[in-house]
């Protein structure tokens, strides 16, 4: 029979817990330290759904949904999903299994939530990603952004992410890569590699390729934003008013194609605003999602001692990164700050 000194090391796969075969578990934590993450991981889930919900408020109500914000109300309903629903039971759920001779637990199918879980986890990475394509597309070659506008163009930048999270985690229905099961000397529902390739495939997937692809869109955005802006210093001319006049049709003219530059410097610049907005978005992600895998593959002995480290750092820090995100736009864009002080 299977004991709590079955040979097992804490090993993190995105944002929930998983086990590899290294050493044996001892469980080490105070009731005191799992009720202070508890309450924290808690209130985080709270925080991120009052703000994300206030956020697609703002943005249905106020016809904030055009072209890109189409896409980012799209990927703040993944985000308010991962807060609302996924964190906050598979948090209660590793809660209720460390309180001591605690036997209720919740009635969830192990394979199906963290299948779901997964996939919600992994379209939320990938739209993010076009999103970053579409902010490309929007300030490099703004001639060829209508294209990304269409009806057909906003369906595929949102079914596509779906189409990818599900051929990656449609495997793990069968077994292949992590074991979706309640198996753990502590009894909450983790994904637990089997050893084969297909796990180390699928951690790359989740987490390092998709933010190394926004690195480099949001660094080309970077360059790209600067050397514009440097461009347009060096090239302002002064502005000297001419003396002749003109018959009054013709002035008609030149006032539309007055108004039309205005307008189209407008749009620049809101596109401007809402890729530094996302470039922000993506730091603070890179601040949350990366210290917990990298230091558990460097340091592979730093969550053996304490099981409570391994959940701040693997999972309320990854959950941050997702409640933060609607501060930034109501931080950084006009428009939402507008918007807002409107409803409000």
């Amino acid at each position: 029979m299977e004991s709590s000194t079955k040979y097992l090391s804490n090993y993190s796969l995105g944002n929930i817990s998983v086990l590899s075969c290294n050493e044996t578990v001892q469980p080490q934590w105070n009731q005191a330290s799992v009720d202070g993450w508890f309450a924290f991981t808690i209130a985080i889930c709270v925080f991120g759904t009052v703000s994300l919900l206030l956020l697609l408020i703002v943005a249905l109500t106020k016809r904030l949904h055009h072209g890109a914000a189409f896409l980012i109300i799209h990927l703040s309903c993944l985000q308010l999903f991962l807060c609302a629903i996924s964190y906050p039971l598979s948090t209660t759920d590793i809660y209720l299994a460390l309180i001591p001779d605690q036997t209720v637990r919740f009635a969830i199918h192990c394979p199906s939530f963290l299948f779901i879980f997964k996939v919600v986890l992994h379209t939320e990475m990938w739209s993010s990603v076009l999103l970053a394509v579409n902010r490309c597309v929007a300030v490099a070659l703004p001639h060829h952004y209508r294209m990304m506008t269409t009806k057909v163009a906003l369906a595929s930048m949102i079914g596509v992410p779906w189409v990818i999270a599900l051929v990656i985690n449609i495997p793990l229905l069968f077994g292949v890569g992590l074991d979706l099961k309640r198996d753990h000397p502590v009894e909450y529902c983790l994904a637990m590699p089997n050893g084969s390739v297909y796990s180390r495939v699928y951690l790359v997937m989740e987490r390092y390729l998709p933010l190394g692809v926004k690195g480099v869109m949001h660094f080309a955005l970077f360059l790209h934003i600067h050397v514009k802006r440097v461009n347009g210093r060096k090239s302002v001319k002064p502005f000297v008013p001419s003396t002749c006049t003109a018959p009054s049709r013709s002035l008609q003219k030149p006032q539309t194609a007055t108004t039309s530059k205005r307008a189209h410097a407008q749009r620049g610049g809101r596109n401007i605003v809402l890729a530094e907005i996302l470039g922000v978005s993506f730091i603070w992600k890179c601040v949350c999602f990366l210290p917990g895998p990298i230091s558990q593959e460097v340091y592979p002995a730093l969550y053996s001692s304490s099981q409570i480290l391994q959940f701040w750092m693997l999972r309320t820090f990854a959950l941050c990164g997702y409640a933060a995100n609607p501060i930034f736009f109501f931080a950084l864009s006009s428009d939402y700050q507008t918007a807002l002080a409107q409803l409000l």
